[in-house]
């Protein structure tokens, strides 16, 4: 087994995550000196198996995606970099040779380095459904902040951001994004109403038509997601109704707040 990398933290929010959080744990096991989880409550054992696995595991209240991630990146110290990684995502063998790599080599013109992350849904790849798609994950802890609208972000999500050159690692992570197509769509009705409360634009009769078929035509046609079969349709499909769900959220919200000014 390779050294960990001592300069190296891994920082990995959780809640509930037993489903994904194994397979996450295990493709950075043996890679970095530190996996750091900050858990905002789970009660299905995601915190008591990743301290059994040896994660150094901090509890925190839910504060919204932006600022719990902001704290994650503060409690991993003085580490020379930071791989943050979401509890569904895990990485190949390529990437983890790719991250030990760079980290070992220490470019000093490169400030962040992203890696493309590829859907894994009803037991299979999706090889162009969202591809490519890559992440900004791997950067150095002192030129990296995490930005994002208010504590949530833009719809409940962060961003990386540096401040010097980013650079593409070879590898893949794998992205277990929802269990089932019942999952999807329930996470497509929690991610509209944070896009409504964060006050995202859109809520148009147009946007609620024209965008969800702008999806599918991207996702299918454009990018190829015919050719991932009854999978790439069930996806683009949920994606669809995700983009349909969030304009629907916000133009409920903006006939809610009609209604008590009126």
């Amino acid at each position: 087994m390779s050294t960990p990398l001592t300069q190296l933290v891994v920082a990995v929010p959780t809640l509930n995550n037993m489903r994904t959080i194994e397979r996450t744990i295990q493709s950075v096991q043996g890679l970095a000196g530190r996996v750091v989880v900050m858990d905002s409550g789970s009660d299905d054992g995601t915190d008591t198996w990743c301290e059994e696995q040896g994660c150094e595991v901090l509890r925190r209240d839910w504060s919204g995606m932006v600022d719990q991630r902001r704290a994650l990146h503060e409690a991993c110290g003085d580490a020379a970099w930071i791989l943050h990684l979401d509890s569904d995502e895990s990485l190949d063998e390529e990437l983890q040779d790719s991250i030990r790599e760079v980290v070992t080599s220490d470019e000093q013109k490169i400030d962040g380095w992203s890696f493309n992350r590829k859907l894994w849904f009803a037991g299979g790849w999706l090889h162009h459904v969202c591809q490519p798609e890559w992440r900004l994950r791997l950067v150095r802890a002192d030129r990296a902040t995490i930005g994002g609208a208010g504590v949530d972000g833009a719809g409940g999500h962060d961003r990386l951001e540096v401040t010097g050159s980013v650079a593409k690692l070879a590898g893949t992570c794998r992205h277990d994004s929802w269990e089932n197509l019942e999952d999807l769509i329930n996470r497509a009705n929690a991610y509209g109403r944070r896009a409504a409360q964060s006050g995202q634009r859109g809520g148009s009769l147009v946007r609620m038509v024209g965008s969800p078929i702008a999806v599918m035509i991207k996702q299918l046609v454009l990018r190829g997601g015919v050719m991932d079969g009854r999978r790439g349709l069930l996806v683009a499909s949920g994606l669809a109704a995700t983009t349909f769900v969030k304009h629907f959220h916000i133009f409920a919200a903006r006939v809610e707040r009609s209604r008590h000014v009126g």
